[in-house]
C-alpha cells in the first residue's frame, strides 16, 4: 500500500505533459526546451549575434540608403530606426577604443559603415589643424578659443566591422597622376579641406602642395585646386551649391524673381571636373525654402518659370539632370563617382539666421531624425541607381554625423567669436567629423574593383 502511495504521489509531480513519456526522456526534453528558451532570449535581446548579412543587409555599395515612404520611420540598409536606436543604447559612446568588441565579423566589402557608434581613441586625430595651412579659419576651433579638444578624439566604430585606417601614403601613391574632386556646398569644401590635411600630414615638404593658380583658401572662392607635386595628383573642389546652372531672371518674369535655378541644365563648372578621376558630389543645405523663395530664388525648366514648385520636387529633379549627365559624359572605365548624404545640422532654439545654438561637448546616442535629411538621402539613391552606365556609389554619412552636435564650430568659428551671438550649427570643426566621411571614402576605394586600391587588403 505504502509503495502504491509513493508511486501516485511521484506520478502526480509530473506535469501533464511528460505523463505519456518516460522519466528518462522528460529529462532530456526539459533540458532540449531549456536551451531552446535561452537561444530564442538570446536573439530576442541581442540581435547583434544575428548574422550581418541577416541583420544589416550589406550591399557593396557602402552605405546604400533605402527609404521606406510613409512610415514613421526610417530604413538604412534594411536596418529601421527602432533597431538602429537599440544598437546605439547598448554602449556608450564615451567607451574607450579597447572596450570595443566586435560582436560578429563580416566581409569589408560587404560591410554597412553608415550604422554605429562613437568611440573615444586617444590615437586620434589624424592630423593637428595648428600644422596644416589648408585649414580654413572658420573650421580651426581650437585656435578660436575652443577650450577642450575632445571632440576630436572619436573615432567611427561600426556594427559588423571595422573601417580601415586611413594611409595618406597609399592613398597619395594610388592618386598619382590623377584628380580628386569635390563639388557641392561649403559643406563639400568642409570635407575637401579635411582631405587635404589627411593627405599632406605625412608629407615633409608641405612647399609642395600648392593652389595651382597661387589662390588662398576662401569661402569665397569658387575653384581650388591643390597639387601634391611629389605625386603629381590634384585635389580639388568646386563650389555648386545646387549643382544646376543658377542665373539672373528672365526679362518676362514675375518681379518677385531676383534669380532662378534652371533644373534643366548643369552648372557651368561641369567643364572643369568632368574629366577627374574621382568625383565627390553633395548638396541639399541650400535647397530650402529661406534659400530659394524667400531670397527670389525661383525654379525654371526650359523657357517655363514655376513658380509654385515645391523644394524636393525641384531638388529630384536637378539630382536627376546631374545623374543623366553623368551617365552620358563620364567614362565610367575612368572615372568614379560617389554622392556623400547629407550633413544634419544641429541648432537649437532657432536657426542660422535667428540665432540658434549648439553647445553639445559629447556625441549624443539619441539621433533626431529629421525627416527632410533623410528625404534628401531617398532622392539621391533613388535618382542617381537608375543609370548603369556610369556607377554611382552612395557615402551615407548622415546617420554617424547625426549624433555628433559636439562637432560644429558653435561660437568659435573665429578668432573673435566666443562673444558673438552668431553659432556655426551646420560646418564641421577641423580635424573632426569630416575626417570620418574621408574614412568612409577611403574604405569605398578600397572596395572598388576597377581600382588599384583593392590590393592593399588582398
Amino acid at each position: 500500500m505504502v509503495g502504491q502511495e509513493e508511486q501516485s504521489r511521484n506520478k502526480g509531480a509530473y506535469l501533464p505533459f511528460f505523463d505519456a513519456v518516460p522519466r528518462s526522456w522528460s529529462v532530456y526534453t526539459l533540458l532540449f526546451f531549456g536551451v531552446f528558451l535561452i537561444l530564442l532570449c538570446s536573439l530576442l535581446f541581442d540581435v547583434r549575434t544575428l548574422p550581418s548579412t541577416f541583420l544589416l543587409h550589406a550591399t557593396n555599395q557602402l552605405g546604400a540608403f533605402r527609404g521606406h515612404a510613409g512610415k514613421n520611420f526610417v530604413h538604412l540598409n534594411g536596418v529601421d530606426e527602432r533597431t538602429m536606436r537599440k544598437e546605439v543604447n547598448k554602449t556608450s559612446a564615451r567607451t574607450s577604443g579597447e572596450e570595443i568588441m566586435k560582436d560578429f565579423t563580416t566581409d569589408d566589402a560587404n560591410c554597412d559603415y553608415s550604422t554605429g557608434q562613437w568611440v573615444y581613441d586617444e590615437s586620434y586625430p589624424l592630423y593637428k589643424s595648428d600644422t596644416c595651412p589648408f585649414v580654413d579659419e572658420g573650421f580651426r576651433c581650437i585656435e578660436n578659443g575652443r577650450p577642450s579638444d575632445k571632440y576630436q578624439k572619436y573615432r567611427w566604430q561600426p556594427f559588423g566591422c571595422t573601417i580601415p585606417r586611413f594611409d595618406p601614403i597609399y592613398m597619395l601613391e594610388n592618386l598619382r597622376g590623377r584628380r580628386l574632386a569635390f563639388v557641392g556646398d561649403s559643406l563639400g569644401r568642409n570635407e575637401w579641406e579635411s582631405l587635404l590635411c589627411m593627405l599632406s600630414d605625412t608629407v615633409t615638404n608641405k612647399s609642395r602642395i600648392y593652389e595651382i593658380h597661387g589662390e588662398p583658401i576662401t569661402k569665397h572662392k569658387g575653384f581650388l585646386s591643390f597639387k601634391f607635386e611629389e605625386y603629381n595628383c590634384t585635389v580639388e573642389y568646386y563650389r555648386s551649391t545646387n549643382l544646376v546652372e543658377q542665373s539672373r531672371a528672365p526679362s518676362y518674369s514675375s518681379v518677385r524673381v531676383n534669380s532662378t535655378f534652371k533644373l534643366d541644365r548643369i552648372d557651368h563648372f561641369a567643364r572643369k571636373w568632368r574629366d577627374a578621376d574621382i568625383l565627390i558630389f553633395n548638396s541639399g543645405h541650400w535647397w530650402t525654402d529661406e534659400k530659394t523663395f524667400k531670397k527670389g530664388n525661383y525654379f525654371q525648366l526650359k523657357d517655363e518659370i514655376r513658380m509654385e514648385m515645391k523644394v524636393e520636387d525641384a531638388f529630384r529633379i536637378a539630382i536627376r539632370t546631374i545623374a543623366m549627365y553623368l551617365d552620358e559624359n563620364i567614362d565610367s572605365n575612368r572615372t568614379q563617382v560617389f554622392w556623400r548624404g547629407y550633413a544634419p545640422v544641429h541648432f537649437k532654439d532657432g536657426t542660422w539666421e535667428t540665432e540658434g545654438t549648439c553647445v553639445d561637448s559629447e556625441p549624443s546616442n539619441i539621433t533626431s531624425y529629421q525627416e527632410p535629411w533623410y528625404k534628401y538621402n531617398e532622392i539621391i539613391w533613388e535618382e542617381t541607381q537608375k543609370y548603369k552606365k556610369t556607377p554611382m556609389i552612395f557615402l551615407n554619412i548622415t546617420f554617424a554625423s547625426d549624433h555628433r552636435a559636439d562637432g560644429h564650430p558653435s561660437n568659435y568659428s573665429t578668432s573673435s567669436s566666443s562673444n558673438s551671438s552668431t553659432s556655426d550649427c551646420s560646418h564641421w570643426c577641423l580635424p573632426g567629423v569630416p575626417d570620418t566621411w574621408n574614412e568612409f571614402l577611403y574604405a569605398a576605394l578600397l572596395n572598388t574593383s576597377q581600382w588599384p586600391w583593392a590590393e592593399k587588403h588582398k
